[in-house]
């Protein structure tokens, strides 16, 4: 359904995390308008479940049930009251449903509506009604005022700040390994972090993530890893990683099993791909005409996943000179971001954005005949330049303290 909106959602989703501001999202058609009615989509349900507004999956089916709220739309006068209904119907199999009295007065067929959520309250944004949206940048506007309510800063970050700074004053400092992990773990070794599978953040809840600065203020090309999470095996249709690599795995010119690739909403060159459906999302491939779901992981999970690892982040930058053994590390800024914004990670799910890194391989296990699967983790990713839809504006520092 989001994608019959005349207006990108990444637009929107990029508009809100400048300001550290999660939405969800719900696109009317005719027909809905015209019987008072919407289908509440399950990255829209995620963003009510996770804001702890509403939950669908513990609602009855019936008028009963039905959940009406007030909320504010706002209009260019100003936000005006109406009332929101959150309902599952008797008919079919309760599909979850959604209305803002009067949504015919507020936008049209295809327009795309942000709701946001703050204290208990909903608000209303028709992101395609000319002007709504981009009042937001102006603190005096109602809208402006709302998306100024949030933020807070953390209480170790000045202490990192510090031993970074005291690091970049040393000069530069050889790798401790080559290869693309060597920018991070030469950070982590001098700052006296013991390299681990940690799911939790690196220096006293604030994570680490360094990267090699590019020349001439080129975009980075490397992905960056968010965060790992296993599947739910239990629930998965494929049960274990040796499983889908000798379902679905290929062999390297050296004969080795193995699954590497990268998987997104569009269907990859060997057919895996992402789908969202209640909640989960799922890796399937479609192979020969026939498609089939392999893993799958809660939503809620990846969500917390992203909050967990990322709830205050320190993104360094360095300059690399030199190469293999011999490359050096000269750290000079930091962009600091807190608060990830999880409710965009369905959304960015769906639309490609967020991707996911299958790295394995088979390798015989003790027992003769027998084997077992060796992988670097399920690796969820994003571009670089894609980060602003995931996280508040960072904070940037130069590290040998200029502006």
């Amino acid at each position: 359904m989001l994608s019959l909106a005349n207006r990108p959602i990444e637009d929107a989703i990029r508009f809100f995390a400048k300001y550290g501001v999660e939405a969800g999202y719900l696109v009317p058609t005719k027909t809905g308008l015209s019987k008072s009615i919407m289908d509440a989509h399950a990255t829209f349900r995620e963003y009510l479940l996770g804001v702890g507004y509403h939950d669908f999956n513990t609602q009855a089916q019936g008028p009963a049930a039905k959940v009406r709220q007030p909320v504010k739309v706002l209009t260019v006068g100003g936000w005006e009251d109406q009332f929101v209904s959150l309902y599952r119907p008797e008919t079919k199999s309760g599909d979850p449903r959604a209305w803002i009295t009067r949504l015919g007065d507020y936008a049209e067929a295809g327009d795309l509506v942000a709701i946001l959520h703050d204290h208990g309250q909903l608000y209303v944004v028709n992101t395609s009604r000319k002007g709504l949206l981009e009042s937001g940048g102006d603190p005096s506007t109602p809208l402006g005022r709302l998306l100024a309510s949030i933020g807070a800063p953390s209480d170790v970050a000045e202490e990192l700040l510090h031993k970074l700074r005291e690091i970049h004053n040393g000069g530069p400092l050889l790798t401790v390994t080559s290869g693309p992990t060597g920018v991070g773990m030469t950070l982590e070794r001098r700052l006296g972090i013991a390299p681990n599978s940690r799911k939790e953040p690196d220096f006293k809840g604030i994570e680490l993530k360094a990267s090699r600065s590019k020349k001439g203020g080129r975009k980075s090309s490397n992905r960056i890893t968010l965060f790992s999470r296993v599947p739910v095996w239990k629930e998965s249709p494929v049960k274990t990683g040796l499983a889908l690599l000798e379902a679905h795995g290929y062999n390297d010119e050296d004969g080795r099993l193995q699954i590497y690739c990268t998987l997104s909403a569009k269907p990859n060159s060997q057919g895996f791909y992402l789908e969202l459906e209640g909640g989960v999302l799922y890796a399937s491939r479609t192979i020969h005409g026939r498609t089939e779901r392999l893993l799958c992981w809660k939503v809620e999970d990846l969500q917390r996943s992203l909050a967990d690892k990322h709830r205050e982040t320190f993104w360094v930058k360095a300059v690399s000179n030199g190469a293999g053994e011999r490359e050096e590390f000269h750290y000079i800024e930091v962009a600091h971001t807190k608060g990830p914004l999880e409710a965009n990670i369905p959304e960015l799910l769906a639309i490609g954005k967020v991707e996911l890194d299958l790295v394995m391989h088979r390798v015989p296990a003790k027992r003769a005949g027998t084997y077992r699967v060796r992988d670097h983790g399920y690796l969820f990713k994003i571009r670089p330049q894609d980060l602003d839809m995931l996280f508040p504006p960072a904070k940037h520092y130069m590290l040998d303290g200029s502006s």
